[in-house]
């Protein structure tokens, strides 16, 4: 049998993480005011509609740059990565940044293609004769109008659909 006193920290468990590193007090403080400054940002960021202004996508731009910026933190400082193999940190840190840019360049694409979307669908709809489909896309339209003007019904019924009969 082996020594257990030279092989294991008294819990029963291997030491073979090697040396710790305590974070001083004064750069968890800092870290977290710094997190309560970004959330801040990310509030009055929302309040402000950039659609105003011709620029629809830096909203998500915004937030996604300021979500990277907190993620990081938190791992740079909280989990300690900043203390660990440089490696390590720019690794964690790329991983979030290029997570971070898919996120918003899909978001883009996505809002940029919806408005050539819903128009072939509205072209290609008009082309059938299938008026029960077309029924149904208007009803589904009117109520997100409704949802978006601040008109929802919140209990479900859509007063005037016929819904509750046949043909």
């Amino acid at each position: 049998m082996s020594d257990q006193s030279t092989n294991t920290d008294g819990h029963g468990h291997d030491d073979h993480h090697g040396d710790y590193h305590v974070v001083p007090i004064k750069y968890l403080v800092a870290t977290g005011v710094a997190l309560l400054f970004l959330t801040f940002i990310t509030v009055a960021a929302s309040w402000i509609d950039f659609g105003d202004y011709d620029l629809v996508e830096l909203n998500i731009i915004l937030a996604m740059i300021i979500a990277i910026v907190k993620a990081s933190l938190v791992c740079l400082f909280f989990m300690h990565l900043r203390w660990d193999r440089p490696f390590n940190s720019f690794v964690l840190v790329s991983s979030i940044v290029f997570v971070g840019l898919f996120i918003m360049f899909s978001y883009i694409d996505t809002s940029e293609s919806m408005p050539g979307v819903d128009e072939y669908r509205r072209v290609h709809l008009q082309d059938k004769e299938d008026q029960k489909v077309q029924a149904q896309i208007d009803l589904a339209m009117a109520k997100m109008d409704a949802t978006e003007a601040g008109e929802v019904d919140h209990d479900g019924d859509d007063h005037g659909g016929d819904d509750h009969g046949g043909e």
